[in-house]
């Protein structure tokens, strides 16, 4: 039972360092979004210049809650944009599972074991 928390944590950690790799790459910034009713709903990483062309998307989360930021844009310089440095904290059905996926300085992202 404690596979959904981790699995989604590392989805989100991928996707992540998907977006801050695309952004260096395209030299542009690129975003991180929650669906529609938010992050349980899933995740996509639109191409800079053109939203309509997804280049990363992920299902809804079969956690029970993901706390996070309204959305993460990474700059052409792989750092996060604005002031604050996004973290997520999952967990699991049974409430006993915590997980963390934050993001540093450098706009690496880290996943750990605990509450954010």
């Amino acid at each position: 039972a404690a596979m959904p928390a981790r699995s989604t944590g590392t989805a989100l950690h991928t996707a992540l360092t998907m977006a801050r790799s695309e952004a260096i790459k395209r030299n542009a910034e690129v975003t991180l979004a929650p669906g529609a009713s938010g992050w349980l709903a899933g995740w996509s990483i639109a191409a800079p210049g053109d939203a309509t062309r997804v280049l990363h998307s992920h299902p809804a989360a079969a956690v029970a809650a993901i706390t996070g930021p309204d959305s993460v844009t990474y700059l052409p310089n792989g750092r996060v944009k604005g002031s604050t440095l996004p973290a997520f904290e999952i967990a699991g059905k049974s409430g006993a599972e915590l997980r963390c996926v934050s993001v540093d300085l450098s706009g690496r992202p880290m996943q750990t074991q605990s509450a954010c």
